[in-house]
């Protein structure tokens, strides 16, 4: 929503992204109680942080992603010992399936093309308004 709309600027969010977080929740869930501070930011940090480590791990051999399972993929056990001792982040992710790796991936990612995976930014928020129109409608 804020990516597609222009509020991400280089690699990070422009000030003020959470009273516009905030203002979206509140307009979609009128008896909602979350506030951007504490709540919103408090969970963006965390996602942030889990998402550094994530991109780390994968950088090192013998460490890889699951998209089916949205988990880790170890494929040398000493590699995965090794990484949490030099990122206490890293312990317990494992075995736990990660199904917000790939929204964390738009949210936090680069605004550049990585591999196959890159996208035109303008082509994709032109997609997400158009499914947002879609959802909309449905409802």
């Amino acid at each position: 929503m804020l990516v597609a709309s222009g509020w991400k600027c280089d690699n990070d969010f422009r000030n003020g992204y959470l009273a516009q977080l905030e203002a979206h929740i509140s307009k979609a869930f009128p008896n909602c109680d979350l506030k951007a501070e504490p709540h919103i930011s408090s969970k963006m940090h965390v996602w942030k942080k889990q998402y550094s480590t994530f991109l780390t791990m994968f950088s090192k051999s013998g460490l890889g992603w699951d998209e089916t399972r949205n988990m880790i993929v170890v494929e040398d056990d000493n590699a995965c010992v090794e990484y949490v001792k030099i990122d206490r982040t890293a312990n317990g992710m494992r075995f736990k399936s990660w199904p917000w790796y790939s929204a964390w991936t738009e949210i936090f990612g680069k605004d550049r093309a990585q591999g196959d995976r890159g996208k035109d930014s303008h082509a994709y928020a032109a997609q997400v308004r158009a499914q947002e129109q879609h959802t909309t409608q449905e409802c």
